[in-house]
């Protein structure tokens, strides 16, 4: 009867152990290799492909991620989408299969480019335009897992599609840069 109870205790706290580490959303394992985001930039061709994560952090109503050329932080395009609030799970998660214009509407694309020069010269945003020619759209996202970025906790996700976007130089209005044929599959992330 003794060796009988034992197994009872042995068993239930094997339980007990196994459900209190189990998360509340299931984490995709790290897929190398699979994140880019190809463009034209005034017909010049650009392929960022570096693993390295680079999270958006400073913004509750917005979503997204930086993706670079190498695993250095410049050079850099950057997408994210802004909401006026705190976007919730549900919202991100509905913007799979959907279109977004540059028309100052909330959710909306901001798409940002920086070239790496010191000075800043090459640094670009996206500006609100009426020509529907110019738009994001999200094919498909999805969940990725749970991270901390310094001290914010940030639910992070693989997001996809296509976008052409046009950009005015941060200090030289005159100066723009046209981005066409633009795909990508990279991650994004949401301030909890």
């Amino acid at each position: 009867m003794k060796k009988i109870l034992q197994a009872g205790v042995i068993v239930l706290c094997a339980t007990i152990s196994m459900t209190a580490c189990k998360k509340d959303k299931e984490e995709k394992p790290d897929e190398t290799g699979l994140y880019y985001f190809n463009f034209k930039g005034n017909e010049t061709a650009y392929n960022f492909n570096s693993d390295l994560p680079k999270y958006l952090d400073d913004n509750m109503n917005q979503i997204g991620g930086f993706q670079m050329s190498n695993n250095t932080n410049k050079p850099n395009i950057s997408l994210a989408i802004k909401y006026d609030h705190n976007p919730t799970e549900a919202e991100v998660l509905d913007l799979a299969g959907k279109t977004f214009y540059f028309d100052g509407s909330f959710p909306g694309p901001v798409v940002t480019f920086d070239g790496g020069a010191m000075s800043g010269a090459e640094k670009y945003h996206s500006v609100d335009t009426l020509a529907s020619a110019y738009n994001v759209k999200v094919n498909g996202i999805s969940y990725k897992k749970t991270d901390t970025i310094n001290t914010t906790i940030v639910d992070v996700y693989v997001i996809n599609g296509t976008c052409k976007a046009y950009l005015e130089n941060d200090q030289d209005a005159n100066l723009h840069l046209n981005v066409t044929e633009g795909s990508f599959n990279f991650l994004v992330s949401r301030i909890k």
